[in-house]
């Protein structure tokens, strides 16, 4: 299961860390290997009878990034359904740097940003928010 750190900023910011390890992604990446390797068209190869370490020299690290990100896109967006308050969008941190597929664990960080509490102000009434004008006649006339 993805590791998901939070770590708060101030009252409106906090840095998430996303810590995807090869379990997260190892399955599905095997799954996606196969199926490439059982409808690729290669020549010098027969319809899917590529070696796999062959289909994964071709693919591979392109088929991990994918899955990478979709991984951890999808434990990102579990997470911040649960996180009330929540305003505009998130954004990659500054500090992540590229994926680097011959890593085996991935981190990825975001930045996200929370809505102040509004409470009334202590004396602050609602007919305390606005000055009122009365229009009146003038009564002399020039």
């Amino acid at each position: 299961m993805a590791q998901i750190i939070r770590e708060d900023i101030d009252q409106l910011n906090a840095k998430i860390k996303v810590i995807l390890e090869p379990s997260d992604y190892k399955q599905e990446y095997e799954s996606e290997v196969k199926k490439i390797q059982q409808t690729a068209q290669i020549k010098g190869f027969r319809k899917g009878k590529m070696p796999k370490n062959s289909i994964e020299k071709l693919y591979g690290k392109g088929v991990l990034e994918e899955i990478v990100m979709n991984k951890a896109a999808e434990h990102f967006n579990s997470y911040l359904e649960d996180i009330p308050r929540l305003i505009g969008e998130p954004i990659l941190n500054k500090d992540q740097s590229k994926i680097d597929v011959n890593n085996k664990d991935f981190y990825f960080y975001f930045d996200i940003g929370f809505a102040p509490d509004l409470v009334e102000l202590k004396g602050m009434g609602a007919d305390d928010m606005y000055v009122r004008y009365e229009i009146v006649e003038d009564i002399q006339k020039r």
